[in-house]
């Protein structure tokens, strides 16, 4: 049973609708009420409610309006419609624009409390999914990074700005000095932290192998290319992908990586349709590209599209002062697994 703090708002314009309905619910729930779509719309911005129970026929506007103004702001609340029509088009149109449920008018007592608990438990269920998402990721936010130095505190100023742009953002530093780390950071601080982090090392595969990678291939596409293979950059649609040492790429695969850059496109390797790519590009590297770049082996207009924003992570003999603070975070991390206690 949902709780009595679970909010509901009611946007319907008959009294007897509105009486039937706070009978029913019967202060079981935190009930308000509007009737019309611009109450309803003031409502909704003065409080989020949890659901909305909406019905189509309003005096100022169609139900419907509202409902696609609210799933084009992505407010995270479900919506139950309520009407008089038994019409299937119109049932089929209303959850085709993000109704979760449709209840016809009369409607039995248990018929609106049965909806009302599915749409609590779609609830319950996108919360836990919060929650656990929100652990999964704690380690990898800003907060979570060890930064004693002024060094390390700089590089995470940074990357706090960063996470909320949408700006290429080129990660150097030696091996070893966290660049996936601060990657990961940016992508769970910002506004596609919802999407996929998907993360590549170019050192680890040869052209070919990483031109299927990133793009993936058709099926048949060469010998033993048995099934379609999505590659990391469809994989990332909608969240980031990391490329991790971008300067260990052939000059014909960064050919491929700029195009996709410039017009987020791209083919599958034996494809021709082309796929839209939605993704948030971060590069990283342990290489001196504008050297590279001088002496021919990197090209001039890629580095430039990485390095729109650049991050440079101190190796570890250079911030002394995070050490002790590492010591101490890998030490308590070995004594919670072993489950004994460390007395200094």
């Amino acid at each position: 049973m949902p709780p009595a703090n679970y909010s509901i708002l009611l946007v319907e314009d008959e009294d007897h609708m509105v009486a039937t309905i706070e009978f029913v619910l019967g202060g079981q729930y935190e009930l308000r009420s509007a009737r019309s779509v611009a109450e309803a719309r003031t409502q909704v911005a003065a409080r989020c409610p949890d659901l909305l129970l909406l019905d189509l026929g309003l005096p100022d506007e169609p139900g419907t309006v509202l409902l696609e103004e609210m799933r084009k702001a992505d407010l995270d609340f479900d919506v139950i419609v309520i009407s008089g029509s038994r019409e299937v088009g119109k049932a089929v149109k209303v959850m085709q624009l993000g109704a979760l449920d449709y209840i016809t008018k009369p409607f039995e007592k248990e018929d609106l409390l049965l909806c009302i608990r599915r749409a609590y438990e779609n609830w319950s269920l996108r919360r836990e999914a919060e929650r656990l998402r929100s652990e999964l990721y704690a380690p990898f936010h800003v907060s979570g990074i060890i930064a004693e130095s002024a060094a390390m505190q700089g590089v995470l100023s940074i990357a706090k700005k960063m996470a909320h742009s949408e700006a290429t953002v080129l990660i150097t530093g030696e091996s070893g000095t966290g660049k996936e780390l601060v990657a990961r950071a940016i992508h769970c601080e910002g506004d596609r932290s919802r999407g996929p982090f998907v993360a590549v090392n170019c050192a680890q595969f040869s052209g070919a192998l990483l031109e299927s990678e990133l793009f993936g291939h058709e099926k048949g596409a060469f010998t033993g290319a048995t099934q379609l293979r999505k590659g990391r950059f469809e994989l990332a649609d909608g969240g980031t992908l990391f490329l991790d040492e971008v300067g260990n790429t052939s000059v014909e695969m960064q050919a491929k990586i700029l195009r996709v850059v410039e017009s987020k496109e791209f083919e599958r390797v034996g494809g021709q349709q082309s796929i839209k790519s939605d993704v948030r590009l971060l590069a990283a590297t342990n290489a001196d590209l504008e050297k590279e770049v001088r002496e021919g082996r990197f090209r001039e207009d890629l580095y430039y599209r990485l390095n729109v924003v650049r991050i440079e992570i101190p190796p570890l003999r250079e911030r002394p002062e995070d050490i002790p603070a590492l010591c101490k975070h890998f030490l308590d991390n070995i004594t919670r697994r072993r489950g004994v206690r460390f007395l200094a």
